[in-house]
């Protein structure tokens, strides 16, 4: 399979937000033709790592994601090479 994720950086989180299970960020190019620049990585609550879409929130407080995949295999698939990816870099915990 053609790897969905390319020009992976990472911007770590601070050390409080770390230990609120924010992890950092990810800018990463998807399948050569989008680049998506403040994906959230961060420990649930169960202790997984996980990958989730940029958010805005409005005036109300609520949150919206700036992007969504239609696919769910899909955003499974660019999870999970994200997420080796950083593990590869060895920038998770």
């Amino acid at each position: 399979m053609t790897p969905l994720i390319s020009s992976l950086r990472f911007l770590r989180a601070s050390k409080l937000e770390q230990q609120r299970g924010l992890l950092g960020w990810v800018s990463a190019e998807l399948a050569g033709v989008v680049r998506i620049d403040g994906l959230i990585v961060r420990r649930t609550l169960r202790g997984d790592v996980r990958v989730f879409p940029p958010e805005r929130v409005d005036r109300r407080g609520r949150r919206h994601r700036v992007m969504d995949v239609v696919d769910p295999q899909l955003e499974q698939a660019w999870e999970a090479e994200i997420l080796a990816a950083l593990e590869a870099q060895g920038v998770l915990p």
